[in-house]
Order: structure tokens, then C-alpha cells, then sequence
């Protein structure tokens, strides 16, 4: 009989596989090779395409991570969401290692950014986040740091500069408001950075 627990007709009761299995033709599951969930057996897309972002904390002592340093991931169009380490790992004594995953729409900006820590043996505290497997980001200590895709739009997202970009996802440094730099001007503007 169908020794196959997949098959259709599955035979637990079999003990030899005589090659009859019959397997549904339709196989539901993610169909786009772009996405972190990608099943190549798939026959028919079910929706559930993603791309998978896993986030991997560790302190080098076992007591958590200092209670000054947060670990922030955004995704989505615009940063539709931010994932905060405070919600899957609060500061204080937590063990040495926690993980956890996420699922983002495929294709989506994903950034992240650390605070780094004062206090005492922030040098025990680090982080790896990935993107489909991928390392997009590590740091820990004492030490800021940040970090984006490649999927991310970049550009001035400060609506109140001259050179804003409605598309950015991502700050890039770039921002500039116009007007007038010379103080001995009537119409000085002490926030302007570029002079027109």
C-alpha cells in the first residue's frame, strides 16, 4: 500500500510502499521565490508569502541586557510598525539568549537601529538581526549604531526642511532648510542651513 502519511491515500496499516501513493495536484503555499517563506513544492499561492526578519539578542554573562539600551526594528511602507526589544525581552535578569521572528510583507523597507548602553559590562550585550538569512545588521556594547535594506527609500524625512521627501523611508542625513544665513541680514534665518 501508500506508505506516504502526505499521499491521499495514505495506508498506516501498510509496511511496504507498492508506489500507488496519489498526491493532491493542488499544493497551497507561498509561490514567489522573492519571499523569505518561499515553498518551491507549491502549486497555488495561499497568501501567506513574507519575508522573515529574526532578531537574535545575547548577554555574555546571563543576567539580560542593561536596562538603558533598546534594540528597535521598523518595516513596512513608511515604517508601518516598530519592534521594540521592551516587548519580547524587558531589561533586567533574563537569561543569556532570547530570539524572535518576525513576518514582513515581502519587499518592505526593514531598519533598525541601537541605543547602546552607559551602563557598567555593556561590553556582555549584543544583537544579530537578519533578513531571510541574511545578516543585515549586529552591534551591542556601549556603542550606537544603525542600519537599513536595500528596499528602503532614503532621503530627508523632516516634513519642515526644504528638501523633503514624502517617499523617504529612511533619514539619510541630507535634509536642508534654505534661507538666509547672514546674521547681519534683516531677514536672517537662525534654522537655515543652506543660504538662497
Amino acid at each position: 500500500g501508500c506508505t506516504d502519511s502526505a499521499a491521499l491515500n495514505y495506508n498506516p496499516d501498510a509496511t511496504s510502499d507498492d508506489g500507488s501513493c496519489d498526491y493532491p495536484s493542488v499544493v497551497p503555499g507561498c509561490t514567489n521565490p522573492a519571499a523569505g517563506n518561499y515553498l518551491a513544492s507549491a502549486t497555488e499561492d495561499d497568501g501567506s508569502c513574507a519575508d522573515i526578519v529574526v532578531i537574535d539578542m545575547a548577554d555574555s554573562y546571563g543576567d539580560g541586557w542593561n536596562t538603558d539600551a533598546t534594540l528597535t526594528v521598523n518595516y513596512g511602507v513608511g515604517y508601518g510598525t516598530d519592534y521594540s526589544i521592551d516587548a519580547i525581552w524587558p531589561p533586567g535578569p533574563a537569561g543569556a539568549a532570547l530570539s524572535d521572528t518576525i513576518e514582513v510583507a515581502v519587499g518592505s523597507c526593514v531598519a533598525w537601529s541601537y541605543t547602546g548602553s552607559t551602563e557598567g559590562y555593556a561590553d556582555e550585550m549584543s544583537f544579530t538581526v537578519t533578513l531571510n538569512g541574511a545578516e543585515i545588521g549586529s552591534g551591542g556594547g556601549a556603542a550606537a549604531s544603525s542600519g537599513y535594506t536595500d528596499t528602503c527609500a532614503v532621503g530627508c524625512t523632516d516634513p519642515t526642511q526644504t528638501n523633503y521627501d514624502s517617499t523617504a523611508e529612511v533619514d539619510d542625513g541630507s535634509c536642508f532648510l534654505s534661507g538666509c544665513t547672514d546674521s547681519a541680514a534683516l531677514n536672517y534665518n537662525p534654522d537655515a542651513t543652506s543660504d538662497d
